[in-house]
């Protein structure tokens, strides 16, 4: 009998992310600093959910996404560097 063994599953999290943006389908964005909220589910699956440059409006879509799946926030952003 062959047994294939999978990964434990990763517990579903929320990131925040910042940068500059080099690209996007919106071009008020390019070359503006960003922050971008990402959803990971128990198999990696990775779910964007806001790009902006309003920290706030991340903070708030990071905590409905951890309000409803009961989940940990990582706050990884930074400000942007010379503000």
């Amino acid at each position: 009998m062959n047994v294939v063994a999978f990964p434990p599953r990763a517990r579903p999290h929320v990131v925040i992310e910042s940068g500059r943006c080099t690209k996007s389908s919106d071009g008020t964005l390019i070359g503006r600093w960003v922050y971008m909220v990402d959803f990971i589910d128990e198999d990696g699956s990775v779910l964007h959910d806001y790009v902006g440059t309003d920290y706030t409006k991340a903070g708030r879509a990071a905590i409905e996404w951890a309000r409803d799946y009961g989940c940990k926030i990582f706050d990884r952003s930074e400000e942007e560097s010379g503000r």
